[in-house]
């Protein structure tokens, strides 16, 4: 919402926002309060095991013309967005696909099913410059490819770090247990692909190694009842605070500040942001053909450390060896907040989502 509402405030840009209330395959939905320009009237229904998708009720608006642009979700499942496409291009109205050049649910057939959908588009936009560069080298043409730099805002971020002040800060720890503790926090969906199990495992041997290591969990999820069976066969109980859900950044802040790092040993996203936005280091796997396009924001040894995906004792070195550098978790910390600033703002994602759009209506 805070980047569709930076974008309704541009100027010479009227945008207007249609999307499904909830989605039938997540446990996803979408605002409940929203602006003139949001629309929600249109129910998404499943087929074949929500494999393939349609929302309801969508229309090109007749007042759209040559030189509007029409923007899709670039994701294929949603069959109900062909349709719109090529009214648009009957129409001479500029087409944007927006969506993932490659993610973790990504296999070869879709990959492939994908990109030749995507040459047929006036303009695809990215998530990520890396993105860009991978189909510039796949033949792509260089002028019709763009990238958001998909982020979150910082807004909430920056203030809710101002309101936690050192002296705040410390009482809440004491309030929580947290004195002296070495704390490892995960925030996100628990889900299976997030990897959380092997976090537990990696959580088991550092204990034997340092009583004082505490992983927070901020999340909710499917998973979290086998995790903590999990948890209780390792006897590292004592040794998680299962948090639950937290949505509000003021209540977040005092977690992702006392933490060391943010572990996440599966696919991460926009969790990867949301702790660089905090300065905190990320730990992850570096495996790319299963991550998230948002992987394109950690530089390892700059502001991360990348571990072998599925690798439970090079995790445990990985993690060990933050704790035992500070000096390099700080400088990383630094960095993180450098990454976010200059490549990752709402600012450069509104900027860059503006170019997409005013390139694709040049185009007609």
């Amino acid at each position: 919402m805070a980047f569709f509402n930076a974008l309704a405030c541009v100027d010479g840009l009227q945008i207007q926002v249609y999307a499904s209330k909830r989605l039938p395959y997540a446990d996803l939905k979408s605002v409940s309060k929203f602006e003139d320009f949001i629309h929600l009237n249109h129910p998404c229904i499943g087929f074949i095991g929500n494999r393939l998708l349609w929302q309801k009720r969508l229309r090109l608006s007749e007042d759209l013309q040559s030189g509007d642009v029409l923007v899709v979700s670039g994701n294929p499942r949603f069959l109900s967005n062909f349709p719109l496409i090529l009214k648009a291009k009957r129409r001479n109205i500029g087409v944007v696909w927006w969506g993932h050049g490659w993610s973790a649910s990504s296999s070869q057939i879709t990959a492939t099913i994908r990109r030749s959908i995507m040459r047929w588009m006036d303009v695809i936009l990215l998530y990520t410059d890396k993105e860009v560069e991978e189909y510039k080298q796949r033949g792509f043409s260089p002028d019709k490819l763009f990238a958001t730099n998909n982020t979150i805002d910082q807004k909430p971020i920056q203030k809710a770090m101002l309101a936690w002040s050192a002296s705040r800060l410390d009482k809440f720890k004491i309030q929580n247990n947290l004195l002296d503790k070495r704390i490892l926090l995960f925030c996100g969906r628990l889900t299976a692909n997030k990897g959380l199990d092997l976090m537990l495992d990696a959580l088991a041997r550092i204990s034997k190694i340092d009583s004082n290591y505490l992983l927070v969990v901020i999340g909710e999820g499917k998973e979290k009842q086998r995790l903590m069976k999990q948890a209780s066969m390792l006897g590292i109980d004592g040794h998680i605070r299962w948090v639950g859900s937290l949505f509000d950044q003021m209540q977040m802040a005092p977690w992702f500040m006392s933490a060391e790092c943010l572990v996440y040993p599966g696919a991460i996203g926009l969790s990867l942001i949301h702790a660089f936005s905090y300065g905190l280091p990320v730990i992850t796997h570096g495996n790319m053909i299963n991550q998230m396009p948002e992987i394109a924001a950690l530089q390892n040894g700059e502001n991360g450390l990348l571990f072998s995906e599925g690798n439970v004792d090079n995790l445990v070195e990985k993690i060990l060896f933050l704790a035992e550098h500070p000096d390099v978790r700080s400088k990383m910390s630094t960095q993180a907040l450098n990454t976010v600033a200059n490549k990752f703002s709402m600012d450069n994602m509104v900027k860059q989502f503006v170019n997409a759009i005013y390139a694709a209506a040049q185009k007609k």
